[in-house]
């Protein structure tokens, strides 16, 4: 593990509650080793906001993408954003992510796999966000990534 380690970049998280509507995070990845790190972070987040069996008022919005389908239980990828909203107008509120720099995106359904009287069935738990990051490290260098979510109403 030593070996592998040495040439891993060290991470530092750094989380601030603002206020009752909003929390950043921010990660500093830095490269310790004598060698240049190319590779991918990566920052999952999971929440359930009710967005099984297509729920129509469950949603993802990326301002300036139009997204083909945007139910909290759908899956896919965007290459750069710099905001991500989830929301559900049933329940009357959205979260706000903001990502410094731009990161790419993916979401996807986390879901259960069930046996009942109709079969296997999967069973939507929550929604994955995973948030990645390209990094190309030389060595000594470090990266940043500011993660700020807010809570705010819908605005649909």
């Amino acid at each position: 593990m030593g070996a592998i380690a040495s040439f891993l970049p060290t991470s530092d998280t750094n989380h601030q509650h603002v206020d009752a509507n909003q929390d950043s995070v921010a990660y500093i990845l830095k490269n310790m080793s004598d060698v240049v790190i190319q590779t991918v972070f990566g920052s999952e987040w999971n929440i359930n906001m009710l967005g099984g069996g297509h729920n129509e008022q469950a949603y993802y919005l990326i301002p300036g993408v139009a997204l083909e389908y945007n139910h909290l239980d759908s899956q896919g990828e965007v290459k750069e954003v710099q905001e991500i909203i989830v929301g559900n107008r049933n329940l009357g509120f959205e979260l706000v992510l903001i990502a410094e720099p731009a990161v790419g995106f993916w979401r996807f359904p986390v879901e259960r796999v069930s046996n009942s009287e109709a079969g296997i069935e999967l069973i939507y738990q929550e929604s994955c966000l995973v948030l990645l990051l390209p990094l190309d490290l030389p060595p000594g260098k470090a990266a940043e990534l500011s993660l700020v979510w807010q809570v705010r109403k819908n605005t649909e």
